[in-house]
């Protein structure tokens, strides 16, 4: 396998398939550190369809023009099932091929990296759209991102999710707030709810001391950025064949029948 520990990598591989539409990136590396990666991205690529199965085109080509990458980085989620499983297919196929290690980092990770790759003292929380109306809770306190595992991910309904940060907030705690572009409706509750209006002001929410309100989504570039700060401080690759999806709900694939039960026990 290739050693990380003394070899850093130069071209890095990042494979995001957890939110659509599903995105790849190979990226240069090589002046990346823990405190603030220098990635140049060398190319990207987002699939027109919605789980991925394009992107193995697009990294064909690259690796005809720029070799094999040194690693890969992979969304492992939580998010699409069929997109994780494409995505995780795709990435233990080309590691095993490439005899590469591969770096597995979450959907939550990679959105709270946003933030807290330019802010590491900031404190972030992440919403992500569980499907059956559930969200993903992710909690990012400061220097959480340089952890082994997958961070604290939670599947909770959206008033819950609420309740928690509006309990952060009364904490004192200084956090802000990544939110899944797929959750218009919850966005909207967010700024008015946490944030006292529709627009949200800056100003306003300075003077209240409320969390910071963003959007994004986890896609391959950010993945990619997060990766090679991981790697730099130390971090290093699995073997492919001990990929994992995290799924963080245990019925990942129920049929239509169970998903109607499901969302009647939650609605109580």
């Amino acid at each position: 396998m290739h050693d990380l520990a003394t070899r850093p990598p130069h071209l890095l591989l990042a494979l995001a398939g957890s939110a659509s539409p599903a995105s790849a990136a190979l990226v240069d590396c090589g002046s990346a550190t823990s405190a603030g990666p220098g990635v140049k991205c060398i190319a990207r690529h987002e699939s027109g369809g919605k789980s991925g199965e394009e992107l193995l085109g697009a990294v064909e080509q690259w690796v005809g023009t720029w070799g094999v990458p040194e690693v890969l980085a992979l969304d492992v989620g939580p998010g699409s099932f069929t997109g994780l499983r494409v995505g995780l297919g795709l990435a233990q196929g080309l590691a095993l091929a490439w005899n590469r290690l591969v770096l597995p980092l979450s959907s939550a990770q990679i959105m709270a990296s946003r933030i807290q790759l330019e802010e590491p003292q900031t404190h972030v929380i992440t919403f992500r759209d569980a499907r059956m109306g559930a969200v993903y809770l992710g909690d990012h306190p400061p220097g959480s991102l340089g952890c082994h595992g997958f961070g604290d991910v939670i599947e909770a309904d959206p008033q819950e999710a609420l309740a928690r940060l509006h309990a952060r907030v009364g904490c004192g705690v200084a956090a802000c707030c990544v939110v899944d572009e797929a959750l218009e409706a919850l966005l909207e509750r967010l700024r008015v709810e946490a944030f006292g209006g529709p627009q949200g002001g800056a100003i306003q929410t300075e003077r209240r001391g409320l969390p910071r309100l963003t959007t994004a989504r986890p896609e391959a570039v950010q993945l990619a950025r997060l990766a090679c700060a991981r790697l730099a401080s130390g971090h290093v690759g699995i073997a492919p064949a001990a990929l994992t999806p995290f799924y963080v709900r245990n019925d990942v694939a129920m049929d239509l029948a169970a998903q109607r039960a499901y969302r009647q026990a939650r609605a109580g």
